[in-house]
């Protein structure tokens, strides 16, 4: 692997931990204060990354903090941005993990703002690269799945986000019907979470009212059991199935037009709108981390994985 390929990789490892802190920011508290300590690993990992791209003199212990004074001094120097905001991070990760001292939501909302300012600005200035658009995907074997992920990240970089979930549901239907394709061997096979499981039932015999509802009890146990079915492969798959079930979620949330009561209480009174944008960050980092997940399964099984669906 060349060098810039190297450091292509641990950036995009980087924006993968960048988004899951910006994903725990957004729990209820006190969960989201985890935040604070995943934006932190990100920052100095980054901080790390632009040492060694600037062949910086750091000793084992550095600070956090040393490491700007030590980039600014590299044979190659460079002057980081965000400083004053990397410093309010610092001071926001010792206060909690040292202390036991909660920063409140509002504190976490900016943390979120100057982290993401600081790897966009830096980005740009240390490794020629815009950081919105690197990605994970580019580790993905898989074309077809790599392909759909990379037009739902320009879907989300274009405004789009909606669209951006439609194509990574896309992606991730094509990732699950090729990879149980793979494992199957078979030319029929059960389409994992993406396909209507009405089960074939004879109308004979009886009043017409008590057939149906034996048909719709037949109905709901075959959609228990087949749901039931489809956890248990995804959980030996190595699939986060909680994670799963919130993309389905979000891929039908995205699919519900904006003036339906769904954005309403009980009530009538307007709730706010999904953040559709980080919705479709979600969705485009959990078939990431699924494409990958099973990506390695392969190799572990066979030695090789499969470049297409």
């Amino acid at each position: 692997m060349s060098s810039k390929a190297n450091f292509i990789q641990r950036l995009a490892f980087i924006k993968y931990l960048y988004n899951r802190a910006n994903e725990q920011s957004r729990f209820p508290e006190p969960f989201c204060s985890l935040a604070v300590l995943w934006y932190h690993d990100a920052v100095e990992l980054f901080l790390g990354l632009v040492a060694e791209r600037v062949d910086a003199k750091i000793g084992s212990n550095i600070g956090f903090m040393d490491y700007f004074d030590a980039i600014a001094q590299a044979p190659q120097p460079i002057v980081l941005s965000q400083k004053s905001a990397m410093t309010r991070l610092n001071k926001a990760r010792v206060t909690l993990k040292h202390y036991g001292v909660r920063p409140i939501r509002e504190d976490i909302n900016s943390l979120r703002i100057g982290v993401g300012d600081f790897l966009e600005e830096n980005t740009t200035t240390v490794f020629k690269h815009t950081f919105s658009r690197i990605s994970l995907a580019d580790m993905i074997l898989n074309t077809e799945v790599k392909d759909l992920l990379k037009q739902a990240e320009t879907y989300l970089e274009d405004g789009h986000p909606r669209r951006s979930i439609d194509r990574a549901y896309s992606a991730l239907e094509s990732l699950l019907v090729g990879f149980e394709r793979n494992r199957s061997k078979e030319s029929e096979f059960r389409h994992i979470g993406f396909r209507s499981r009405a089960p074939s039932v004879s109308r004979s015999g009886g009043s017409k009212q008590f057939a149906n509802d034996q048909i719709r009890e037949l109905q709901q146990l075959s959609n228990y059991v087949s749901e039931l079915s489809d956890a248990v492969t995804l959980i030996g798959w190595g699939i986060d199935y909680r994670k799963y079930s919130k993309f389905l979620f979000h891929h039908l949330r995205s699919q519900v037009s904006d003036s339906l009561s769904l954005f309403a209480d009980e009530e009538g009174h307007s709730i706010p709108k999904p953040d559709y944008h980080a919705d479709a960050q979600f969705c485009i980092d959990f078939v990431i981390e699924s494409a990958l997940v099973l990506q390695d399964f392969e190799l572990s099984m066979t030695g090789n994985a499969t470049g297409n669906a």
